[in-house]
C-alpha cells in the first residue's frame, strides 16, 4: 500500500494547494494539513474556496515551478481547466466516489460532478484515489491509490493503549459523522442509523440492561428528532467536538451508503476502540487494523444490534 508519505515519490513538490477548507474540521481538512506539512507548502501558496478564484488563477498563470494540487472535489473544475490552458496540468487527489452522489434530482449537481471526472480523466496530470472505492470510475487514467494517511500514523496505532469499558452497566454505542441535507445523494446511511435507533429502544424495553448511543458531529434538526423518537430518547447529540475521540466508548460504530475511505474509523481504532463499519467502506480500511469489522446493513433481516458484540 501507498500512504501519504511516499507523495513525494509519486508527484512534484506542488506549487499550490487547493482545498476545501470550510466549517468544522473534517476528514479532507486533516488530510490536506497533513500533505501541506509534509510538503513544506508555505501560506501564501496555500487556498481555500474562500479566496477569489482570480488570485488563485493569478498564482496558477506565474512561471513557477509544480503544478497546482486540487483536494477539492468539484470545487476544483476552474483550477484543472485553467491549469490545463496554462500547460501546467493540475494534480488531483480524490477523496470521495463522486459517482455515487449523483442523482437525476439535483441536476446541477450531477452535471459539476459529470465535467468534473471529464476533467480528471482528460486534463489532469496525475490522478490519485484513496481507495479502491474511490478510482472505479476514473475510466480513461490510471489511478494511484494513496492511502490518507502517513507511515506514523500506523506506527502510532500500534502504541494505541485499548479502551477499557467502565464499570457500567449500560452499554454505550458511539456514532461520529455529519448527518445533514446533502447535495445528491447522501452519503451517509440514516435509514440504517434509524433502524439501530429502533433496535436500540426495543432492546431497552425487553433488558434491564440500558442500551445508549451517542453521537458526535453536526446532525440538522429535523434528522435529530427522528433519531430521538425512534430510539425513545436513548441517544443524545454532542455536535460537532475536535476531542471527540477523547469520548467514544468501547463500541464505535460508522454505518454510510458510500465512503471513500473512512478516516473518522481508523482514528477511532487507533484509539484501541472495537470500530465496526458497513459494506460501504473498502477493503483498505479494514486491512490497517485487526479491531476494525465489518457488518452487514443492506440486510433489514439482520440486525445490526447483534452484530455489535457488546
Amino acid at each position: 500500500m501507498k500512504y501519504l508519505s511516499d507523495l513525494p515519490s509519486l508527484i512534484s513538490k506542488p506549487s499550490s494547494i487547493i482545498y476545501h477548507g470550510l466549517g468544522a474540521i473534517g476528514g479532507g481538512e486533516i488530510v490536506a494539513e497533513k500533505i501541506i506539512d509534509l510538503f513544506k507548502i508555505s501560506q501564501s501558496n496555500i487556498y481555500t474556496h474562500r479566496l477569489n478564484i482570480l488570485i488563485l488563477l493569478r498564482h496558477i498563470f506565474k512561471k513557477t515551478n509544480g503544478r497546482p494540487f486540487c483536494l477539492s472535489g468539484p470545487r476544483d473544475i476552474p483550477i484543472i481547466i485553467f491549469a490545463f490552458l496554462c500547460i501546467r496540468r493540475a494534480d488531483v487527489y480524490l477523496q470521495v466516489p463522486y459517482h455515487l452522489s449523483i442523482t437525476r434530482n439535483r441536476p446541477i449537481h450531477l452535471f459539476s460532478v459529470l465535467i468534473y471526472l471529464l476533467l480528471v480523466n482528460f486534463c489532469s496530470k496525475t490522478v490519485l484515489v484513496n481507495s479502491s472505492n474511490t478510482g472505479k470510475y476514473v475510466l480513461f487514467k490510471k489511478t494511484i491509490v494513496v492511502l490518507p494517511i502517513l507511515n506514523s500514523d500506523l506506527y502510532n496505532r500500534s502504541l494505541a493503549v485499548t479502551i477499557n469499558p467502565k464499570s457500567s452497566s449500560k452499554k454505550v454505542i458511539t456514532l461520529s459523522c455529519r448527518l445533514e441535507l446533502e447535495q445528491g445523494s447522501p452519503s451517509k446511511d440514516i435509514p440504517s442509523i434509524l433502524r439501530l435507533s429502533n433496535e436500540v429502544s426495543k432492546y431497552n424495553l425487553d433488558n434491564n440492561i440500558q442500551c445508549e448511543i451517542i453521537h458526535f458531529g453536526f446532525c440538522h434538526e429535523s434528522i435529530k428528532q427522528i433519531l430521538l423518537d425512534a430510539s425513545l430518547g436513548s441517544i443524545k447529540f454532542f455536535d460537532y467536538d475536535p476531542l471527540w475521540l477523547n469520548h467514544i466508548s468501547n463500541t464505535v460504530v460508522f454505518l454510510s451508503l458510500y465512503e471513500g475511505f473512512g478516516l473518522a474509523p481508523f482514528e477511532a481504532s487507533c484509539r484501541g476502540a472495537n470500530v465496526f463499519v458497513n459494506e460501504a467502506f473498502p477493503k483498505e480500511l479494514l486491512e490497517l487494523a485487526p479491531n476494525i469489522h465489518r457488518i452487514v446493513s443492506k440486510d433489514s433481516k439482520i440486525s445490526i444490534l447483534s452484530q455489535l458484540k457488546l
